[in-house]
């Protein structure tokens, strides 16, 4: 399903599968402002992609600021048996979770 370079219109069928895969709701009325958007952004994206990179260390914050974490360390965990008796559904020794994605 590729449309190849920005500059080529997307067809409403990918815009309706990019909505789809987002989990949006798109009517026939909302594609002509969804594509307009997307195609900005895509030829956006293209412009960066041609920049010369090199030599130029990622950020990880903006600034001198420098962002702190605490240490990842494990604290109090639950018993199998309080976990089961907390989740909504299970099959011990598992939680059971609703299905979030779908085929359709």
């Amino acid at each position: 399903m590729s449309q190849g370079p920005a500059h080529e219109p997307l067809s409403d069928e990918y815009l309706r599968s990019i909505a789809h895969l987002s989990r949006l709701t798109m009517d026939e009325s909302q594609l002509p402002h969804y594509r307009a958007t997307l195609t900005e952004t895509l030829e956006y994206i293209a412009r960066l992609n041609q920049l010369n990179l090199d030599g130029v260390e990622p950020l990880s914050a903006i600034g001198d600021a420098v962002a702190t974490f605490p240490p990842d360390t494990p604290g109090p965990m639950l018993t199998s048996d309080e976990l089961m008796r907390m989740a909504p559904s299970s099959r011990p020794p598992f939680v059971t979770v609703p299905k979030v994605l779908s085929d359709s």
